[in-house]
C-alpha cells in the first residue's frame, strides 16, 4: 500500500473518530429516516476497484466499535486486501484474531465483507 492510500485511509479514520454514530442515529438510518453511512462521501474511499466504508458505531450496550465494510463491484473482496486496510483504520487486531468479528452483508452475502472491533472506549 502506497503512502497516498495510507493518507486517505487516515483521513477516513479521523473523520469517523470525530463523527461517531450513536445507537439512535443507527436506528434512524435503519428506519430510513437518516441516510446510511455509505451515503456520506467522508465515510467512503474508493480505491483500486474496492469501496471502503468506515465508521465508529455505538452498540446497544453503549460500547463503541470500529466497523469497516469492503466491497469489490459484486465480487468477493480478497481477505488479504481487507486485512491490509485494518491498521490504517486504527484496528488493533488482524483477521484471524478472536477480537474481530467478520461477517457478510445481510443483503449481499460475502460480496461485502464487514469487520468490527471494540474500540475499548
Amino acid at each position: 500500500m502506497d503512502a497516498n492510500t495510507r493518507a486517505k485511509l487516515e483521513q477516513l479514520r479521523l473523520h469517523a473518530e470525530a463523527n461517531r454514530k450513536t445507537v439512535f442515529e443507527l436506528e434512524q438510518m435503519e428506519a430510513g429516516l437518516l441516510k446510511p453511512i455509505g451515503a456520506d462521501p467522508r465515510h467512503v474511499l474508493k480505491m483500486g476497484g474496492m469501496t471502503v466504508i468506515f465508521a465508529i458505531e455505538e452498540d446497544d450496550d453503549g460500547k463503541w466499535f470500529r466497523h469497516v465494510s469492503v466491497s469489490v463491484g459484486g465480487d468477493e473482496p480478497r481477505l488479504a486486501d481487507v486485512d491490509a486496510l485494518l491498521p490504517s483504520l486504527g484496528y488493533e487486531n488482524r483477521l484471524g484474531s478472536r477480537q474481530l468479528t467478520v461477517f457478510p452483508s445481510p443483503n449481499y452475502g460475502w460480496a461485502i465483507v464487514n469487520v468490527t472491533e471494540d474500540t475499548g472506549g
